[in-house]
């Protein structure tokens, strides 16, 4: 499992999450009384065996009868956890060292597909607040760059040109010449 850190409130959300060689939905969920609330103190955990009855109240441990667990935060460039990358398995885990190095190994190259992943969820959720507050805004509103293009407008703004007999979008909408 992959997931990203919601350190606001204390869950996990999985990015990338497979059992049996299947791709699994996503799952969020609370890091307490999990072997990843360790790992979020910036540790690698690892159970070879006996993980479900170290942690009795894990229901995802229980109802995937997991047995070991390999776990290791993902920090970013500031040594901030960000993320975290876990393996699990239904057997005690063997040839423990490899699974380890395997972790090691892949935590930087996740730590920067997760800072990527951040950076264009957090891009598009300001592209969607702008955009909502622009169709909110009763002015009409055209954005434009330093040579005239149009780069954004609002509802009012394409109604207002709709209402003066301006029906050609690409007069009066985006990438139109000011």
């Amino acid at each position: 499992m992959i997931g990203w850190y919601d350190e606001l409130n204390n869950r996990v959300q999985s990015i990338s999450l497979h059992f049996n060689g299947v791709e699994n939905e996503p799952v969020n969920y609370i890091l307490r009384d999990t072997p990843c609330e360790k790992i979020m103190l910036k540790k690698m955990c690892v159970y070879p065996n006996n993980v479900r009855k170290t942690y009795p109240n894990d229901l995802h441990l229980k109802s995937l009868e997991i047995e070991g667990f390999i776990g290791k935060p993902i920090l970013n460039e500031n040594n901030e956890i960000i993320g975290l990358l876990a393996l699990m398995h239904k057997e005690p885990i063997t040839e423990l060292f490899n699974k380890e190095y395997i972790i090691q190994f892949l935590a930087p190259r996740i730590s920067n597909e997760i800072g990527r992943w951040k950076a264009e969820v957090n891009l598009r959720n300001s592209e969607d607040l702008t955009n909502n507050l622009l169709s909110s805004l009763n002015s009409h509103i055209a954005v434009i760059d330093k040579d005239g293009f149009i780069l954004k407008v609002n509802r009012a703004w394409m109604e207002f040109a709709e209402q003066n007999g301006i029906n050609d979008v690409k007069k009066v909408g985006v990438g139109a010449n000011y």
